[in-house]
């Protein structure tokens, strides 16, 4: 059956047993099954993220055993999905500079961010996602299920986290998607945020209608938006869509700009005694050229004028190292 417009398709070849999902992952069947089995408690807390808005993130990093089957399941599977245009985030050839791309030249934009997105994604819109968007059979489907959520939700940190939170509105965001494309207002999302946009102007009764289409899709998905995060931008102030400028061209916020240009001074004023330029000064150097690289993929001009900087002061370092600090 050919996809709906607009929605993530599956064309490869379906999978009816166990026996094939075994077969088509490279593993045994004993062990996929042991390992579908015992999942939940193949994870550690990997970190706690603070956000700005004072909440906790908590990500996980699966164990080795469910670590290598859920890679699998991402290139064999997740990663073969046709994944619509308004889709951005975590995948191939996308990110948060071509999902800002969409929206560029907008006159309005409304950012939303939605609620728990992760904790929402149950194992039955997970199961939902294997049995009827890929098509699987109903063992395959189960396994899968098992194999890409902990303690009945879908969690962050793993592998195959990101591509189901992509899927998971499958039902719901192809008719969405097509609304706005009718009315000429753009839409897109970037896992847990989402951007309408216009290129002309939208009168308080059209904003308040597109607000409304995109909260009645979330409270049909069992959740909401986070209002805190809620965004009107007009083209007359600073516009930001997934961190990035958009009002002429899609650039760094200054203050971002202002703190890698900070970073790159401080790594030129450090002094560095010897036995720690062997281990502090290339870790710092690394992740500050890190930072760098960011500010050059959208300022080209000053970014490889820091990095010129940076690369100077490296060599400063390893002259401290070699001769050692001056008496």
């Amino acid at each position: 059956m050919p996809p709906k417009e607009n929605q993530p398709y599956y064309k490869q070849r379906r999978v009816g047993t166990d026996v094939a999902l075994a077969r088509a992952l490279g593993v045994s069947l004993s062990h996929l099954h042991f390992v579908a089995k015992h999942a939940d408690q193949m994870y550690r807390r990997a970190r706690e993220i603070r956000k700005a808005d004072g909440s906790v993130r908590v990500t996980y990093d699966a164990f080795k055993p469910l670590k290598d089957i859920q890679g699998r399941i991402r290139d064999r599977f997740l990663g073969r999905v046709v994944y619509p245009t308004y889709l951005q985030g975590c995948l191939k050839g996308r990110d948060p500079k071509s999902n800002a791309s969409l929206h560029l030249g907008a006159r309005i934009a409304i950012g939303e961010d939605i609620k728990t997105f992760f904790d929402t994604i149950r194992e039955e819109l997970v199961f939902d996602v294997w049995q009827h968007l890929f098509g699987f059979g109903g063992e395959p489907a189960r396994c899968l299920t098992r194999l890409g959520v902990k303690d009945g939700v879908v969690p962050q940190g793993a592998c195959t986290s990101p591509h189901l939170a992509n899927l998971v509105l499958w039902r719901e965001e192809p008719a969405v998607y097509g609304h706005f494309k009718k009315q000429g207002i753009q839409y897109s999302r970037y896992v847990d945020d989402i951007e309408v946009s216009s290129r002309h102007a939208l009168t308080r009764e059209e904003q308040r209608s597109a607000i409304a289409t995109i909260y009645a899709m979330l409270k049909r998905h069992n959740t909401g938006p986070k209002r805190q995060k809620h965004e009107i931008l007009a083209s007359g102030h600073r516009m930001v869509v997934t961190k990035l400028i958009i009002n002429r061209r899609v650039a760094l916020p200054g203050s971002k700009r202002k703190a890698i240009r900070a970073a790159v001074h401080q790594y030129e004023t450090m002094t560095w005694a010897p036995e720690t330029t062997l281990t502090g000064a290339p870790r710092v150097w690394k992740k500050t050229m890190g930072r760098v690289g960011e500010v050059k993929r959208y300022h080209p001009r000053e970014g490889t004028a820091l990095q010129k900087r940076l690369r100077a002061a490296k060599n400063s370092a390893q002259l401290v190292m070699i001769r050692g600090p001056r008496q």
